[in-house]
């Protein structure tokens, strides 16, 4: 965003700051005056860019309605000074640099770069650093990015940094007030593994990201580790980086992993000294044959509370837990497509009461329908149910597709249930819609999941209860009490 854009009130936002109780006018009217500055935080607050959206802001299925929401708060801060006040620093607070060669480049980075007073002062209020490849890519995208050092040195108040398909170069990690680092099929090519541990010593992340192919020099994958001692959150696909931090002996303070596991059993070891850990989310392409040989104690993880994890994988997890969210869709093997629960389930699995902690349960409805019910036994906690179909459904399977959303019913159709997901993979829009146009009506009926049908006075009509979408599932219609969604 070039800096000509405002004018040179933007400066007072970066140089001062005022107290803001609603906004004044020059004329007669005070139509506007007379609403509180509340009322307009709302209407910012509505229009300001999603926060902590999937990286890259602008290579991801939102980056249409992120743009136009930039443009929105563009416009609101050309109506009145009071509005530029609130906005500016808004649209400063998250900035992206694309890296390409422009000729006589106006942007926010290169008027930075020449230290330009108001650039300077606007640089104040950035605390997020998207950094992305242009398109045509830059051969030279390195030294590029090098000769825009300037700029990135004067960003004093910079927390979260993400690089994507672009050259780590020493020079983005100078800062010390990164605390989040974020990185996505980077080149390490334009850096050394002594840059690496240079940097490691100023900085002290909290959160730590890395995806993509490792380097080709492992001393740059090990000169990582330092970056990871005080870390809580932390997420790779890079195992080999992994493997380094369980053989190094560092334990950090972990609540939140996700990583790709290729040695279960010396994963798991390092599970159990993650005193903190709340959250894991785990992947692996470990081999049908060998898929039941490993075992995850769940009474040891006494923290842990949301598991994410494939569906096969539910034959490692043995003993009690205290889970509150429970995921069996992160990743699927091509042998799970059309399974029911693995004749090596813990016998535990199989029995509902072992899901009574669960306030969010996402399960492959083939495994739903194995569960068997009790009715002494009763789910008071399950509010967010989400079944997903990942068999191939044909027309002639309809009649028993039928029989199992009935059976479904039975099972987990618990009194405090209040949202319910249907989720097919691997389907076309059309094939969804030629031979399943039916089973939202069916579904619907009053007899199954009755618990969402208890509030009729407050949720809408039978016909509005379930509904198709292609792409991403969409919030449902209905009150806060019940949601049905149904998507592909």
């Amino acid at each position: 965003m070039s800096v000509t854009e405002f004018d040179v009130a933007a400066q007072e936002v970066a140089l001062g700051e005022e107290v803001l109780f609603s906004p004044s006018r020059r004329s007669d009217s005070n139509q506007l005056s007379s609403i509180p500055a509340e009322i307009y935080l709302e209407i910012i607050g509505y229009i300001k860019p999603i926060e902590n959206e999937p990286f890259p802001r602008s290579f991801t299925a939102k980056a249409k309605q992120l743009k136009q929401r930039r443009n929105d708060l563009r416009s609101l801060s050309c109506v009145c000074r009071f509005l530029r006040i609130l906005t500016i620093p808004i649209l400063f607070e998250s900035m992206e640099f694309i890296v390409r060669s422009v000729e006589n480049d106006t942007s926010f980075f290169a008027s930075l770069s020449r230290n330009e007073d108001l650039a300077v002062a606007l640089a104040l209020h950035v605390n997020e650093l998207h950094i992305a490849p242009g398109k045509p890519a830059v051969r030279e995208s390195a030294d590029l990015v090098s000769s825009y050092s300037a700029a990135f040195s004067w960003l004093p108040h910079l927390r979260r940094l993400q690089i994507w398909k672009t050259p780590l170069v020493s020079i983005l990690l100078s800062s010390p007030s990164i605390t989040s680092l974020i990185l996505r099929a980077v080149d390490f090519n334009a850096i050394t593994s002594d840059m690496v541990h240079q940097a490691a010593s100023q900085l002290k992340l909290q959160t730590f990201e890395l995806y993509g192919q490792a380097p080709e020099d492992p001393s740059v994958t090990a000169a990582f580790l330092p970056l990871v001692t005080n870390v809580t959150e932390l997420r790779t696909d890079m195992w080999i980086f992994m493997e380094n931090i369980i053989s190094s002996g560092i334990i950090p303070p972990l609540e939140i992993l996700d990583v790709r596991v290729a040695k279960p059993d010396l994963f798991f070891c390092f599970l159990y000294q993650l005193a903190a850990l709340k959250s894991l989310t785990f992947t692996s392409d470990i081999d049908e044959v060998s898929i039941s040989e490993h075992m995850l104690s769940l009474p040891r993880l006494h923290s842990l509370r949301q598991l994410t994890c494939p569906p096969r994988s539910i034959t490692w997890l043995h003993g009690e837990h205290n889970l509150s969210s429970l995921s069996f869709s992160w990743y699927f093997h091509p042998s799970e497509l059309r399974s029911s629960l693995p004749p090596s389930t813990p016998s535990l699995w199989t029995r509902i009461d072992h899901y009574r902690s669960l306030s969010e349960l996402e399960i492959p409805y083939l495994f739903a329908i194995d569960i068997k019910p009790d009715p002494r036994r009763h789910l008071t906690r399950l509010k967010k149910l989400s079944l997903i179909f990942i068999m191939n459904l044909r027309i002639d399977e309809t009649d028993t597709l039928y029989n199992h959303i009935a059976k479904l019913s039975t099972i987990w159709g618990s009194d405090s249930l209040r949202e319910l997901h249907w989720q097919f993979i691997g389907f076309s829009h059309r094939h969804v819609m030629s031979e399943t146009d039916s089973i939202p009506a069916y579904c619907t009926k009053k007899e199954h999941f009755r618990a969402l049908f208890g509030c009729r006075s407050l949720g809408p009509r039978d016909s509005e209860l379930m509904f198709m979408i292609s792409g991403e599932v969409r919030r449902g219609y209905g009150s806060e009490w019940m949601r049905i969604t149904w998507g592909i």
